[in-house]
């Protein structure tokens, strides 16, 4: 019963920081998709005859 209550913990901690490392690298996935987005409107822009 140790080894499952140990294993879980570790699973949890584990999970918890990989969650947070998700949450500091969202800024850079929203300013990547952000510049994408301006990019495809400047093309639609001006290929738009």
């Amino acid at each position: 019963m140790a080894k499952l209550a140990v294993g879980g913990f570790a699973m949890a901690v584990i999970e918890m920081v990989s969650a947070k490392m998700r949450i500091f690298r969202a800024p850079e996935y929203l300013g990547t998709a952000f510049l994408l987005a301006v990019l495809a409107m400047l093309i639609h822009f001006l290929l738009e005859t």
